[in-house]
């Protein structure tokens, strides 16, 4: 059986990386770096495909803001 397991985490990356960490050995002086941090961009999240890649979806230039509906007219 296999003990890793992968997590997308801002520990250290405020931006988020996935790191793997071996349920035998937990401590972070263990943990490895599969998908580091991008400079800019935060990775929103990250799914497994198939057995063997791993998908990753991020976030770049993103701006607060909204819409809203008033009489079917768009409006900011």
């Amino acid at each position: 059986m296999d003990t890793r397991l992968l997590f997308r985490t801002n520990k250290d990356a405020p931006n988020y990386r996935v790191i793997i960490i071996d349920l035998e050995r937990p401590q972070q002086s263990h943990w490895q770096t599969l998908i580091p941090e991008h400079p800019r961009d935060v990775l929103d999240w990250v799914s497994p495909v198939a057995q063997d890649k791993i998908v990753c979806c991020y976030l770049q230039d993103v701006k607060v803001g909204g819409h809203y509906v008033l009489n079917k007219t768009i409006r900011q």
